[in-house]
């Protein structure tokens, strides 16, 4: 939301690179519809040429007028449903990896944006894939610490029945 109010724009969505040739939507301001298609939620790399070319190059990619550039299909669908007039795609760079991409949208007026906004833009997207990066590390710590715990207490489980059937032996060698 953040980055929609810096760069004036009205959307904002955050795609996630679910594999190589997936994304899936991780947050949208304003929140996608219910209703929306999954389309809109999970996609095909291939279907978005424009967010391929701005994985494949890691540089941020400016549509500035929607109605007179060439779209695909899926382009065309997304644009027409959200009203947007001018987007700009930023690559979530982590090292030399993207791992997503921010997309903002402007609906109001076509934008132009100048190149110090773009590289602000950038510079803001590769902190968010920090953020990202730390919150998916955070998240798969607490899951290998909760399989963790788990195992601990199978395991406590086990030693406890086999000391217990240990004991029940002595006891019943030291009865005869």
């Amino acid at each position: 939301d953040g980055m929609s109010e810096l760069l004036e724009n009205e959307t904002a969505a955050i795609y996630l690179l679910e594999n190589e040739t997936k994304l899936y939507l991780s947050a949208a301001t304003p929140p996608l519809d219910p209703k929306m298609p999954d389309a809109f939620r999970k996609a095909n790399i291939s279907d978005h040429p424009h967010i391929e070319t701005s994985i494949l190059t890691q540089k941020p990619l400016l549509i500035k007028d929607t109605q007179t550039h060439n779209l695909s299909p899926a382009e065309k669908e997304i644009v027409e449903l959200s009203n947007l007039g001018s987007i700009i795609y930023f690559p979530f760079i982590r090292g030399n990896e993207v791992i997503g991409i921010l997309i903002l949208g402007s609906s109001q007026k076509l934008k132009n944006f100048s190149e110090r906004k773009i590289e602000l833009g950038q510079t803001v997207a590769n902190q968010l894939s920090v953020a990202i990066q730390n919150s998916q590390l955070h998240k798969n710590l607490k899951k290998y610490n909760n399989n963790l715990e788990r195992l601990v207490a199978e395991r406590t489980h086990e030693l406890k029945a086999a000391i217990e059937e240990h004991q029940a032996v002595n006891e019943e060698l030291q009865a005869k």
